[in-house]
């Protein structure tokens, strides 16, 4: 018989294999390569938010246990760019006066696709920056980097990716073609 401790490990590690499978298996119709380009899916609005509500559970989850609990900064570099989308994205939103939950067009990716990054450009750049994150944040706990410097580190990263973000365009310019998008128009 399990114990409490080993029941909520074996959760979560089936928690999160499901996850994985599930996204695995929609991003094999959705990143932009051409073999699957018939096949495309849409998460949607309820899609996305399950997918968010499943990731905060795990993390909360994770940080919250035994001795093989995972540090909470630890989460901040194992999902980087949601994480980092939505601080800016309410803080940008309750800058203009607007209410935090108020659609707009201001997120990375919309940013991006303006500048002249393809989708297929775009899906590289978040691939590679929250893998190379990911493996940070585990490196960096391993090594027992402190709590502080992992989150003035994080901190760090959020201005790079603002900055980057604020000179998209000329990035874009300098993408070899098939990186760069034909059409700029407004998303």
């Amino acid at each position: 018989m399990l114990s409490t401790r080993g029941t909520a490990r074996a959760v979560r590690r089936a928690l999160a294999e499901c996850m994985s499978g599930a996204i695995a298996a929609f991003s094999l119709f959705n990143i932009p390569l051409r073999f699957n380009r018939p096949l495309r899916t849409f998460m949607g609005d309820a899609g996305s938010t399950l997918l968010g509500f499943l990731f905060a559970a795990l993390a909360i989850e994770v940080t919250h246990g035994g001795a093989d609990r995972v540090p909470p900064v630890v989460i901040l570099w194992l999902i980087p760019l949601p994480i980092i989308e939505v601080f800016t994205t309410t803080l940008r939103r309750i800058a203009r006066g607007l209410s935090p939950t108020h659609a707009d067009t201001g997120h990375s990716h919309h940013v991006l696709l303006r500048s002249g990054f393809s989708v297929g450009a775009i899906c590289l750049i978040y691939f590679l920056v929250s893998s190379v994150c990911a493996l940070v944040g585990i490196a960096a706990d391993e090594r027992g980097v402190g709590k502080p410097v992992l989150f003035i580190g994080f901190l760090g990263l959020m201005a790079l990716w603002s900055m980057f973000l604020a000179n998209a365009a000329r990035v874009a310019a300098w993408l070899p073609a098939r990186l760069r998008r034909d059409d700029r128009a407004v998303i």
